[in-house]
């Protein structure tokens, strides 16, 4: 058995509530809705910035944790702030992108999970995160085609050039293509 608590994010939906930022869309999503969800309607409503991250498993909470890349793309490219449960100060606390420090498949929240202070090497592991994610906010750009494309297989499957630019909406049908090909 587990002696202790398991939470589960149930909250779905997405929030849109500034579509005036320079042709940029503000878009606050719960920690527990599906990630594919969320990459769908961001192509369906020609928000560029998620396309290449169809077909990933998973809920949009654990996004920010792991840094979620795919194909040349990434959530730190368009994560705005991380609204977090701060287990070590016992309050709900809005972390921007600069406090995130995203690298290759990481971010402070993966770190958290592995050491009681994540910017102190030294500091001991502990067992469970010290951030518990409640909502991402993303910060995605309106339009209807991606930056290059610079992966030769997403390329091919698209029929471009490597480092053209593709419709984003064909960018998530290769994409799922690739994947479902994969296994």
């Amino acid at each position: 058995g587990f002696d202790g608590v398991v939470v589960r994010d149930v909250r779905t939906g997405i929030d849109v509530p500034d579509h005036s930022a320079c042709a940029g869309v503000t878009y606050t999503v719960p920690a527990g809705t599906p990630w594919d969800e969320v990459v769908e309607h961001a192509v369906t409503h020609r928000l560029v910035g998620l396309e290449a991250l169809s077909g990933i498993p998973g809920s949009t909470g654990a996004t920010p944790v792991q840094n979620v890349g795919a194909y040349g793309q990434e959530v730190a490219q368009t994560i705005s702030t991380v609204r977090v449960w701060d287990r070590a100060r016992g309050r709900v606390r809005t972390l921007p992108l600069v406090d995130l420090k995203f690298g290759y498949r990481t971010s402070l929240l993966k770190r958290s999970m592995r050491a009681v202070d994540p910017d102190d090497p030294r500091s001991p592991w502990h067992p469970t995160p010290r951030y518990v994610v409640l909502d991402v906010t993303f910060q995605l750009r309106q339009g209807t085609t991606t930056r290059s494309v610079d992966y030769p297989e997403l390329a091919r499957t698209l029929g471009v050039a490597v480092g053209e630019r593709a419709p984003i909406l064909d960018v998530r049908a290769a994409v799922l293509e690739l994947r479902a090909r994969k296994g």
